[in-house]
């Protein structure tokens, strides 16, 4: 079962959560366990290439072309943690105001724990739920 979630499109976000402890992410070529950023790493080629499609697309109508270059892939890992792509393009957005990224940052982290909590007590209430044997 793939454990890694991904967001919906909202707004035109490139977004993403991903499990870096998901079957799909330890396997090879994946193998998450050994570098990290992997996984996020791995979410932000699948992003690119998604959102790479639009050009193609849209190929008559310059109007409605996103340049490949302007899509920036913006990828947690479910522990809080920002893909490559995401921390320069915060670096870049908040420049010398460390306080603006920290603050973000910490914000960050602090929602993908709270949801992670959440859904690793609902997997056990609903382990513990299930009738154990037979009964």
């Amino acid at each position: 079962m793939n454990t890694s979630f991904r967001s919906k499109k909202v707004g035109g976000s490139a977004s993403a959560v991903v499990t870096p402890s998901a079957k799909c992410y330890l396997d090879p070529p994946v193998n998450s366990y050994l570098h990290q950023d992997k996984a996020a790493m791995k979410m932000e080629v699948v992003k690119r290439r998604k959102y790479g499609q639009v050009n193609l697309c849209k190929e008559g109508n310059p109007n409605f072309s996103i340049p490949a270059a302007s899509v920036i892939p913006f990828v947690f890992e479910c522990t809080g943690r920002l893909s490559p792509s995401a921390l320069i393009f915060l670096n870049h957005i908040c420049g010398v105001h460390t306080y603006k990224r920290s603050l973000f940052l910490s914000n960050c982290a602090m929602i993908c724990s709270r949801y992670s909590s959440k859904m690793m007590v609902a997997t056990r209430n609903r382990y513990h739920a299930q009738p154990q044997n037979g009964g």
